[in-house]
């Protein structure tokens, strides 16, 4: 199979259909009982599928210490997607066309551990000073960004800090664990096992805003459910492409796409565009061909 199926569905799912659903939720009341939602309706549905799949003898069910593991470390993935989500609520924008953080990440440790440092040029280096150049804008720039307070400037880039470093060693792992044989059924029990208990342990520490307290359990429902069809069905298809291809293949394919189109439909379709003058344009520009520059320089 051409690793460019999985890669793709992997693209229409996560970063065109599911950032739709990612920006609704993000600003919804209750983020983290929300999280909860997400997170159960996601374990629910792989082991539901597993246990099918067993019971018609597609697959032979059983646990080794892989899936431990990754179930523990999987515990603050859940951070990292309600980081994603407090981002995301400030400005969906800025918060795509930062997504090379995480990838680098992602790369370095490649580089680090899989032998790959071969692939360090000159041209990821001009694309690395684009980016940060974007970085540079927007957090210094005064009034780079129209109708978004410093105070949120601040905020957004923790939050994307935090994620990026989280989501960097989780992708990694993902490609590390794909090169040792892991089955794709096994990491998805373990990722989403480990996102639920973590959700659980964000939600006992949020305060009553973020537990949605206010908000009917009925109202909260459709988004988190939606969501869980997505990000299994998205998981699966990354996992699938890095069982086919290297990192630095596919994860330059997946950081373009993972900029355009959210940047896109938050520039656009949730009117973000308003909140950008000329200078947050340029931060937005020079973030954007930075980005590009880092993926087609491997």
């Amino acid at each position: 199979m051409p690793w460019q199926v999985p890669a793709v569905l992997t693209i229409l799912i996560a970063y065109i259909f599911q950032s739709f659903l990612i920006k609704k939720v993000a600003n919804a009341p209750g983020r983290a009982r929300n999280l909860v939602l997400q997170y159960f309706f996601a374990a629910t549905l792989i082991w539901l599928f597993v246990i099918i799949s067993d019971l018609l003898g597609l697959i032979k069910f059983g646990i080794d210490t892989r899936m431990l593991m990754v179930t523990g470390i999987c515990l603050i993935n859940a951070f990292a997607c309600y980081a994603h989500w407090r981002a995301t609520a400030i400005n969906m924008a800025v918060t795509s066309v930062s997504t090379w953080a995480d990838d680098l990440t992602k790369m370095f440790l490649g580089y680090l551990f899989l032998h790959e440092g071969q692939y360090l040029n000159p041209t990821l280096g001009l694309g690395i000073l684009f980016v940060f150049g974007s970085v540079l804008i927007f957090a210094l720039a005064k009034n780079s960004l129209q109708g978004i307070s410093s105070q949120n400037l601040g905020r957004i880039y923790l939050w994307i800090g935090s994620y990026s470093l989280i989501w960097g060693g989780l992708g990694f792992l993902m490609r590390y664990l794909a090169l040792g044989g892991m089955l794709w059924w096994q990491f998805l029990i373990s990722w989403y096992l480990g996102s639920f208990i973590g959700s659980c342990i964000l939600f006992l520490f949020s305060d009553d805003v973020e537990r949605g307290v206010n908000v009917p359990l009925k109202e909260s429902v459709r988004g988190p459910l939606m969501l869980s069809f997505c990000i299994v069905a998205s998981l699966g298809t990354s996992y699938w492409t890095n069982s086919l291809a290297p990192i630095v293949v596919t994860t330059p394919v997946f950081q373009v796409s993972e900029m355009i189109f959210p940047t896109l439909i938050g520039l656009y379709i949730y009117n973000e565009k308003k909140n950008f003058n000329w200078l947050g344009w340029v931060a937005m520009g020079l973030g954007l061909v930075g980005g590009l520059i880092i993926a087609f320089s491997f």
